[in-house]
């Protein structure tokens, strides 16, 4: 919330204990891994600043029970990496997800418009440490109805898992392959799939296994369509 609301006059939302936090100079220091609660008058802004002390997978969200936020993120220089208006799982509110380096970060949250208005609203930030680097150079080659996958070996790697389905970005295929449903843990970097429904395409990832027993990063997704059986007659 904000103690000069802006465009807010007459505004019924109270400030929150953050404030000022109208702008780079201004903003609440943010503990990485914890949430806060802030309002939102007419017109407001809300910046936080947070460091990461390595390389980490970042989600940056706002969240509540009701409203509409706009969220942006920038650099300690001010140099702006992402924007988002609807992306969060709670309805109309804002989500950024990104790699990012060691440095310093500010997040900031407008309303959808200068008349917006929220009561409270949860803003929270999560790093998580990055996954190994996806399997590279993954290629699907049709040998007769079957599918031969192939990529390049991981270093570190003790297996991998292969996924595959009949949608772009979805591994639940409608029939399976005589291999069986996904993920197909297999020891060295190929895998052939039989069985798959002639006539459909098919779109395949595939990711290592460290061993931790944590996966990688999911290899570029290929894709293959099976081909029709020929009549001999």
């Amino acid at each position: 919330g904000g103690t000069d609301p802006g465009g807010g006059t007459g505004s019924t939302i109270s400030a929150d204990q953050y404030e000022p936090d109208g702008g780079f100079g201004e903003a609440t220091v943010f503990e990485i891994g914890t949430s806060q609660t802030h309002s939102m008058p007419a017109g407001d802004e809300d910046y936080i600043l947070f460091t990461l002390d390595g390389p980490y997978d970042v989600v940056v969200e706002t969240s509540g029970g009701s409203g509409d936020t706009k969220l942006w993120l920038y650099t300690e220089n001010y140099t702006e990496l992402g924007y988002d208006d609807d992306g969060a799982d709670v309805s109309l509110f804002s989500r950024i997800s990104m790699p990012l380096t060691a440095g310093s970060y500010y997040a900031k949250v407008t309303g959808y418009s200068t008349t917006t208005e929220i009561g409270t609203y949860t803003i929270s930030v999560t790093a998580t440490p990055p996954l190994a680097d996806a399997p590279t150079n993954l290629v699907a080659t049709l040998s007769g109805e079957d599918v031969v996958l192939t990529w390049d070996a991981s270093e570190g790697a003790v297996s991998y898992n292969v996924y595959y389905g009949n949608y772009s970005g979805s591994y639940n295929p409608t029939t399976a392959a005589a291999e069986g449903l996904p993920p197909l843990n297999v020891a060295e970097p190929t895998q052939t799939l039989t069985g798959l429904t002639t006539g459909s395409t098919y779109y395949f990832t595939v990711r290592s296994v460290g061993a931790d027993g944590l996966e990688s990063y999911a290899a570029i997704e290929t894709s293959a369509q099976i081909p029709l059986q020929t009549d001999i007659y």
